[in-house]
């Protein structure tokens, strides 16, 4: 299955006096990062 959001990602951001998942776009590097990491976890 496709994933649709992959330029977009959640991070934990604290606010309010708790955390909660933002999703924001990637940037470059985190894409190529992900990208391997996602590489790597799939065998």
């Amino acid at each position: 299955m496709e994933n649709k959001n992959e330029d977009m990602h959640y991070v934990p951001v604290f606010e309010n006096g708790k955390y909660f998942n933002k999703l924001i776009p990637l940037t470059a590097g985190e894409k190529e990062k992900e990208y391997r990491a996602n590489k790597k976890g799939k065998k």
